[in-house]
């Protein structure tokens, strides 16, 4: 996302429901600075990125995919589970030998 940007803002705790917003930037610790609208005044606000929800004012551009990505888009995926190594490492039994536990003698 490109900043500054036109926003819709999302906050449970501040009580704000697609509230315009501008984007300034998205800080490396974890929040996002804005600058909205309260009443006549502009102010600035850090808000927790995990509780804030952000949408572009201006929708993205519609393309049309070829056919090679609707392809791709509509095959099931597998789970990383099910290929390669995690997948034999499941299905295999537990190894055999000496026990890791001490045995009373």
């Amino acid at each position: 996302m490109d900043v500054p940007a036109e926003v819709l803002l999302h906050n449970a705790q501040l009580g704000m429901k697609g509230n315009r917003a501008t984007l300034l930037r998205i800080a490396e610790e974890g929040y996002y600075e804005l600058k909205a609208r309260f009443g006549e005044q502009l102010h600035r606000l850090l808000l927790p990125i995990a509780e804030t929800a952000l949408i572009l004012s201006s929708p993205e551009e519609v393309f049309e995919a070829t056919v090679d990505e609707a392809e791709h888009w509509s095959r099931p995926q597998s789970s990383p589970l099910e290929d390669g190594e995690a997948s034999k490492r499941r299905r295999s039994p537990p190894p055999k030998g000496p026990s890791s536990v001490l045995q009373a003698e």
